[in-house]
């Protein structure tokens, strides 16, 4: 029931592309019915030459009034997340080509967003399947999150289902003999005591009718404890302000990523700071902290830039500009709320991308330093504050290093590391004010963010491009070892929910090494990403001439030093003039943020 490449489909519906896409009519009406969520209905025009065109907005545009119709009075909707996105779909005269085009702003939320507002037709329709089989709500949830099909499931939004909207979706097939209000008492009284169970129905005004563009949310939930104390987390999950206990979660799935541990409901009301929300970690930070608005309140985005996309902030979300490397008493009079920020100064291109290790520890250093400093100019002495560091903890950077990375390994003193400065600033705070803390080290992080350069997405894409755009092949650059090692990676959306975990309910003074343990290597996925722009792959073969070059440490203290082997570099291939012209040329033909090839 669920058609293949679902997610990807459901991005391309949600995030319309401001050039038009054209699909044929199967395609259209296999994937429509999986984000009838997000676009709501508003009108369609037929022409004289047999086409049509139909208009949608999204269904968290607020109306101030909505009409009643059946009573016929217009009633006021309170005001709740206005989003300006809307999208046109042209049908032509032979029904055989459906042309989608963005006309309006940018979505103001993303769609997990909208997933946790309503359901979507297609999960309607498997609820609708699977409620003759299973006869009770409950029973319903269950089987879309925990049972053999979960996985599919998940891919449709169903890890967001509650029972009070699989009540709706499936009430003539449960309960086919009684009135609506018979119906949910019988349901609610039948073992459902889960939290949803009491849920009004009124919330899913968002799926009813194509003219309905609503979103109504259950604010019916009370905490169950007071506010009292305040948790900080840097690296990427700041602030949190609760009196929590010890939480015993269980495993749960969301989309990919499994074995997620669900965190205690009476966390609810919290207040998150995100400091450094520019960059990868921060703004996947900003995504998990913004699909539970129930249990993070509010959320605070501190960086000296607008996040990009700010425009686009979660609901609960608001950014703060504050510059680290100020004095102290002046970010205390910029915010009363909270750290996770990170520069690289240029480095000499005459020597390697380390050669300003100090210049390195001295401005990040700072940048926590500082922070931890206003936080008593403020009157905030935060419970617990975690930090974000990453593998350079155990001198990758330097190569070669011990074999597994633990976190009980000492520290590599070959040459100034940030992180280990980091840490004993955060210790020092942490013990003169009683703030508890934790340190999650993740491994290399790929993704694309703008403005978060510091990682190989950007050049490996404009690699990738530019070898197709000139029609050569796509070489890799390293020899046969580096082509067939097996790597640590870090997913940045994984990391984020490993450090929401870690403020609410993992023990105080903990580290924690933050890999996501699949096995990566270049052989598996240089082909991959060759293909997404219609490159030619090509590993290391057998003959191949590199530039050998033994590294001037070697952290792990025993062996040999590290030896590199290249056939080239991305900085030398970028400044030859075929290459600038191809970029030139890509960036005109796609209207890409221009940038110096210089």
């Amino acid at each position: 029931m669920i058609p293949p490449d679902l997610p990807s489909w459901r991005d391309k519906f949600f995030y319309i592309d401001p050039s038009p896409l054209t699909l044929g009519p199967q395609t259209f009406e296999t994937y429509w019915t999986w984000i009838s969520n997000v676009w709501g209905h508003i009108n369609a025009n037929a022409f004289k030459n047999g086409s049509f065109s139909h208009a949608y907005t999204c269904r968290c545009t607020i109306r101030g009034q909505r009409l009643v119709k059946s009573k016929g009075i217009r009633k006021t909707t309170p005001k709740r997340h206005p989003c300006a996105a809307s999208l046109r779909i042209n049908i032509d005269q032979s029904g055989t080509a459906v042309l989608l085009t963005h006309v309006g702003e940018p979505h103001s939320h993303d769609l997990l967003f909208m997933d946790q507002r309503g359901l979507n037709d297609g999960l309607r329709l498997i609820i609708e399947h699977l409620a003759p089989i299973l006869k009770s709500t409950k029973a319903i949830k269950d089987g879309l999150l925990t049972g053999p099909d979960r996985h599919l499931y998940a891919l449709a939004g169903a890890e967001h289902v509650t029972l009070g909207r699989i009540r709706y979706a499936a009430i003539d097939t449960l309960f086919p003999d009684k009135t609506r209000e018979q119906r949910a008492l019988q349901d609610t009284g039948s073992g459902d005591d889960d939290a949803d169970a009491g849920e009004d129905e009124s919330m899913h005004d968002s799926n009813i009718g194509d003219g309905d563009q609503t979103v109504v949310e259950n604010e019916s939930v009370s905490p169950s404890f007071q506010l009292s104390e305040t948790f900080v987390s840097s690296s990427s999950t700041g602030v949190i302000q609760t009196d929590l206990a010890s939480a015993q979660p269980t495993v749960s799935l969301r989309g990919i990523v499994h074995g997620l541990p669900s965190l205690p409901p009476e966390a609810t009301g919290l207040t998150a700071i995100v400091i450094g929300a520019n960059g990868i970690s921060g703004h996947y930070m900003l995504r998990v902290l913004g699909r539970n608005p129930k249990r993070w309140k509010r959320v605070y985005c501190l960086s000296r830039r607008p996040p990009y996309g700010s425009s686009a902030l979660p609901p609960n979300a608001e950014h703060i500009s504050v510059d680290f490397l100020a004095q102290p008493d002046e970010i205390a009079a910029q915010t009363t709320l909270f750290f996770f920020s990170y520069i690289h100064p240029v480095p000499n291109p005459d020597r390697d991308s380390w050669s300003t290790a100090q210049e390195v520890l001295d401005t990040n250093s700072a940048f926590l330093s500082n922070f931890l400093s206003a936080l008593p100019i403020a009157s905030i002495i935060p419970r617990r504050f975690l930090l974000q560091t990453g593998a350079k903890t155990y001198g990758v950077h330097l190569v070669p290093t011990k074999l597994p990375q633990e976190e009980s390994d000492p520290r590599v003193l070959l040459r100034p590391d940030f992180y280990y400065a980091q840490e004993d600033v955060l210790s020092a705070f942490s013990e003169k004010t009683g703030c508890a803390s934790n340190v999650c080290i993740p491994g290399p992080i790929t993704d694309a963010v703008l403005d978060a350069a510091m990682n190989y997405a950007y050049p490996l894409a404009i690699y990738a491009a530019a070898c197709a755009k000139l029609g050569e092949h796509m070489v890799f650059p390293g020899d046969t070892a580096a082509w067939q090692m097996s790597q640590s990676r870090s997913y940045a959306l994984m990391n984020a929910y490993m450090e929401e975990w870690a403020v609410l309910a993992a023990p105080t003074g903990e580290r924690f090494n933050t890999c996501d343990g699949s096995s990566f290597t270049w052989e598996g996925a240089w082909p991959v990403v060759a293909e997404w722009y219609a490159a030619q792959s090509v590993g290391p073969w057998d003959g191949d001439q590199y530039h050998v070059q033994q590294t001037r440490l070697n952290p792990r203290s025993y062996g040999a030093n590290g030896v590199m082997r290249r056939k080239f570099t991305m900085i030398n291939w970028a400044a030859t003039p075929e290459v600038k012209r191809a970029w030139t040329s890509l960036a005109r033909e796609y209207k890409l943020k221009p940038f110096s090839t210089d």
